[in-house]
């Protein structure tokens, strides 16, 4: 049993329980996503499972940040991730295992800074669509980089 973080478009997180059944995590994975599945590689030791039909789901700015963070390039200039996102940790033959423990220091770290900006926004006004991507870009890469030890 492993848990995983479903990273939803709609900006919450929620631990996911999957259990191996003979089969390996695929099943729960592709259970949890409702089909078929790509595996994204953002961050070394962790993948970020994506739906197959991007173009069914709206677009998910959080996981996106945080992959746009991991990389250390905005990745939003080429493709943006859609749908919920379910991170599990990967060993060395690519299959599912239990989260590294910085995974979920960095998506708290982001909630925090997603928090900060949805109270900033409200009480300042939303700023235009480019601005709040760089807002967000701009303090999740600060945020990463910050929840890492010294």
């Amino acid at each position: 049993m492993i848990t995983a973080l479903m990273l939803s478009p709609y900006g919450t997180v929620s631990e996911e329980v999957l259990e191996d059944r003979g089969a390996g995590y695929m099943p729960g994975i592709r259970t949890l996503l409702n089909g078929s599945v790509n595996p994204g590689s953002y961050l070394r030791g962790t993948k970020m499972w994506i739906p197959d039909a991007p173009g069914a789901h709206r677009p998910n700015t959080f996981a996106t940040a945080l992959a746009s963070a991991w990389r250390g390039q905005d990745l939003s200039t080429g493709y943006w991730l859609h749908g919920p996102i379910l991170l599990t940790g990967v060993d060395a033959d690519d299959r599912p295992i239990q989260l590294p423990s910085k995974v979920p220091t960095d998506v708290r770290a982001l909630q925090a800074l997603f928090h900060r900006l949805q109270q900033s926004w409200v009480k300042d006004g939303v700023p235009s669509n480019d601005e709040a991507w760089r807002q967000v870009l701009d303090g999740a890469f600060e945020a990463i980089r910050d929840s890492r030890p010294a």
